[in-house]
């Protein structure tokens, strides 16, 4: 990733972070990194790419720091849940997303790439809180997943709710050790008795289009998704024939490279910055390049 590119997204998670979505204009990013606007939208072709590519980078990092709890030995059960929702906490007070205004960000009525991107993310969300509670508390929470999340991200998101309004400064650590000390107690009485849940998977299926039997997605099936999203962009730029040529060319050698065991990431990324100076790739060339960082920390 280029360094103006990371510079436009740490001032835009400031902004954002800060003075909220729709209080943040284009011009006031620009003016941080000292570019002009249009050099910027160059780079992100809108605001809602910004914000897309700002929030995908911190769930990407949010998703290796909860790999390294999950596969992290040392920990017991109790202390990876208590990791986890110390994590998650950490993420909604650092974008303060489940309680500012709620036209403080950008809704699913906006539509386009934006409306895609927050169903995808509560989708994964929801599936990943499920897996962490049956982590928690094994395969006999199995039929109770779904009542459990709903009290784990209430419980959350009301806690961090009214530490903001009454601008009180929470300690987080207390925090997530006291919520999954209540989770455990619940837990504890709803196993006991073993009532009827009250949300099963069919129901969480229909209104989120999650599958059970659907595995989470890997490194390797993001690349493949996001290349198919870029060959399917370049066919619809408005450039000549020769330009979508060229440019399909580099998609094409990418694909090639992925498809072996020891791709050369050099030539990768510079198939991916050659890319990026078609702007309206922009933001699947940044997306593929968090994904293969990722990557490479992991190795």
């Amino acid at each position: 990733m280029s360094l103006l590119r990371q510079r436009i997204m740490d001032s835009a998670m400031r902004f954002f972070t800060e003075k909220g979505y729709y209080a943040t204009s284009i011009q006031d990013i620009a003016n941080d990194c000292a570019i002009a606007k249009g050099s910027l939208y160059k780079i992100f072709p809108s605001k809602d790419d910004l914000l897309i590519e700002v929030l995908g980078e911190r769930l990407l990092l949010l998703r290796e720091q909860t790999e390294r709890i999950i596969n992290d030995t040392q920990y017991s059960p109790k202390d990876r849940f208590v990791k986890e929702t110390l994590l998650q906490l950490e993420f909604i007070a650092e974008y303060k997303l489940n309680f500012r205004s709620e036209h403080d960000l950008p809704t699913l009525e906006n539509g386009g790439k934006l409306n895609a991107f927050a169903a995808g993310l509560k989708t994964r969300l929801t599936k990943y809180y499920a897996d962490c509670i049956v982590r928690a508390y094994g395969p006999e929470a199995e039929p109770y997943k779904w009542d459990f999340v709903v009290i784990l991200v209430g419980t959350m998101k009301q806690y961090m709710t009214f530490g903001y309004f009454v601008n009180s400064h929470f300690d987080l650590d207390k925090i997530s050790n006291y919520i999954a000390d209540r989770m455990d107690e619940v837990a504890a009485g709803v196993l006991a008795k073993k009532p009827e849940p009250l949300f099963d998977s069919s129901a969480i299926e229909h209104f989120f289009g999650i599958s059970e039997d659907e595995p989470e997605s890997s490194p390797e099936k993001l690349r493949i998704d996001l290349v198919q999203h870029l060959e399917t962009a370049i066919h619809e730029l408005p450039v000549p024939m020769t330009r979508k040529a060229e440019l399909l060319d580099a998609v094409g050698i990418i694909k090639e490279q992925f498809a072996l065991e020891d791709f050369k990431p050099v030539l990768v990324r510079a198939l991916l910055e050659f890319l990026s100076n078609q702007h309206e790739l922009a933001s699947y060339v940044g997306q593929l390049e968090r994904v293969l960082a990722c990557e490479k920390r992991k190795a």
